[in-house]
């Protein structure tokens, strides 16, 4: 059987290729997985080329994928700058209108404060290792 393809496009010409190295790996292993050292050459050459022709192809639809999200991202963004002016989402007041309605506090109405010795300390005080080890009676 013989395989012609006159196109030029790379997806055409990787789909004869392998076609091609199919057809030859049938050939080959035609009565079984060939013994000889010469027969196991060819075989793991011609599926050594289809193993990396169907990896590049993975790659580049990877690729592909990676570049239409890219650009899908990219349009997302310009929808979104284009419905808030243009301005920087990040800045205060874009995109909520700034104002300062937090409740304020009168300080007199407050209890006074009242602490007791220890309550402000912060970290370890200077232990002493019979105080902390022997309980107080």
């Amino acid at each position: 059987m013989t395989a012609k393809s006159k196109s030029t496009k790379p997806e055409d010409v990787i789909e004869l290729s392998q076609s091609l190295r199919l057809q030859i790996v049938d050939n080959l292993t035609r009565d079984g997985v060939p013994t000889s050292e010469d027969g196991i050459k060819q075989l793991s050459s011609v599926l050594r080329d289809l193993d990396a022709a169907a990896l590049t192809t993975r790659k580049i639809n990877v690729e592909e994928s990676a570049v239409d999200q890219a650009a899908r991202a990219t349009a997302n963004v310009s929808k979104i700058l284009a419905a808030i002016g243009g301005k920087n989402p990040f800045r205060k007041g874009v995109l909520v209108e700034e104002r300062d309605d937090r409740p304020t506090l009168d300080r007199d109405k407050l209890p006074p404060v009242k602490t007791v010795p220890g309550q402000t300390f912060i970290g370890v005080e200077n232990l002493k290792y019979e105080d902390f080890v022997s309980p107080e009676s």
